[in-house]
């Protein structure tokens, strides 16, 4: 399953993976790159991916390098999964990019992935916590 919330005005966006992830849900998370892309902002866009039990393939991390390649996506980026060998395969992506706009970090946990984006954009990011609690809602009315 994928989950992406975005607030344009704020340029704030969360992107949860939960298990296995359809074609047309792929679809919709390459959309979702390319949307933050096109913000154009006084500030810098910051996102925070969420994986739980999924594995983006070969083919798969070289679409992310590819759209996050472009020049407009700029974001501060937080990877948040608790699984460690995941957590290096996305560094991987990193090694793809000729030259990367965005900055990225990896967490364990999500509350350390938005304290790290809060300091980046040196301001409280509640807006990006009542995303969250959107995007918790609608997984578990996905699970029903």
């Amino acid at each position: 399953m994928y989950i992406g919330k975005h607030d344009d005005e704020r340029g704030l966006a969360i992107w949860r993976f939960v298990g296995s992830v359809s074609p047309e849900e792929w679809r919709q998370h390459i959309a979702d790159i390319d949307r933050v892309a096109q913000w154009n902002l006084d500030t810098r866009p910051s996102v925070l991916l969420e994986i739980i039990g999924f594995t983006p393939n070969a083919a798969q991390r070289a679409e992310i390098a590819e759209h996050s390649a472009a020049p407009g996506y700029c974001p501060y980026l937080a990877f948040v999964s608790t699984n460690a060998l995941l957590r290096g395969a996305l560094q991987s992506i990193r090694w793809m990019q000729a030259k990367k706009h965005y900055e990225e970090a990896f967490f364990s946990n999500t509350d350390a992935g938005i304290r790290w984006l809060e300091e980046k954009r040196g301001s409280s990011l509640d807006a990006l916590r009542t995303l969250r609690s959107t995007v918790d809602r609608a997984a578990r009315s996905a699970s029903l």
